[in-house]
């Protein structure tokens, strides 16, 4: 009879299970450090839950709780944004927490299993999934640093940007570099324009960043919107804006300007 609780509980868990993954994926696109950490929490949870299923009962009382937190946070969250799938989200972690920590066929189905199934068998096969996922994260920390090293690259090329078209004028950079769709007003024309209205920086502030990454067909995308305050001798403070993608193995700018007003990214 445990068994069979036991069985159904993972049953009736796999498609809602499922339908989370497929709604977290869309939402996490163009976020891969919140996916890459998504996918290191849910194979950690993974290993928990084997040694739930092999009857231990310790790690149902370690992950009980942060279903509790989450559930508790996300249905506040929800409620105070209005956010429906949040909501939900909410509702379902107190609904775990409270089978895991609360049910007696949990605690009977787990009496069951170490029964059935001797310690050292679960500790084989629990090494066994250590080992996959130390696989799986040196292969994600390896991808993780190549998207870091990705856009440093994308701000070195912003830094050099604003410093050949904002700080020397070079018509020649801009014009190599511009995104075609960009050249409605011409690279010589937008020099022109920069060095009568605004003339040479005085002073310029940190360079402020956001990337948006993404897989797309293999091959990895990433835009980056770049700020930088500048003061100018005639204007005071005015925002630099510059936007970059990835094109090959190099860099475009896909859009370049200026504001008199800060705003956000």
């Amino acid at each position: 009879m445990a068994a069979r609780a036991g069985r159904d509980l993972f049953y009736h868990l796999l498609p809602p299970c499922r339908r989370s993954g497929v709604y977290w994926l869309g939402h996490l696109e163009g976020n891969l450090r919140m996916f890459l950490l998504a996918a290191g929490m849910g194979g950690l949870g993974c290993i928990f839950l084997y040694f739930i299923w092999v009857g231990r009962n310790w790690p149902r009382w370690i992950i009980a709780p942060f279903f509790a937190l989450a559930g508790f946070a996300s249905l506040i969250w929800g409620i105070r944004d209005g956010d429906g799938p949040l909501l939900l989200a909410g509702i379902g972690g107190l609904i775990f927490f409270s089978y895991l920590a609360l049910a007696p066929s949990v605690y009977l189905f787990a009496r069951h299993q170490r029964e059935r199934i001797k310690l050292g068998e679960s500790l084989v096969v629990a090494l066994v999934f250590l080992l996959l996922l130390a696989s799986v994260g040196s292969g994600v920390y390896a991808f993780y640093s190549h998207v870091v090293g990705v856009e440093r690259a994308a701000v070195s090329f912003a830094a050099t940007t604003f410093n050949k078209v904002f700080v020397y004028h070079d018509e020649a950079f801009l014009q190599s570099n511009l995104k075609d769709e960009e050249r409605a007003i011409t690279p010589q024309h937008f020099i022109g324009r920069l060095a009568n209205e605004l003339g040479q920086p005085l002073d310029a502030g940190e360079l402020q960043s956001k990337f948006t990454t993404r897989l797309i067909a293999r091959q990895l995308w990433v835009e980056g919107k770049f700020q930088i305050p500048v003061t100018y001798d005639s204007h005071g403070p005015v925002w630099v804006n510059i936007q970059v993608s990835r094109i090959g193995d190099g860099w475009q700018i896909d859009h370049i300007g200026w504001r008199y007003k800060p705003h956000q990214l």
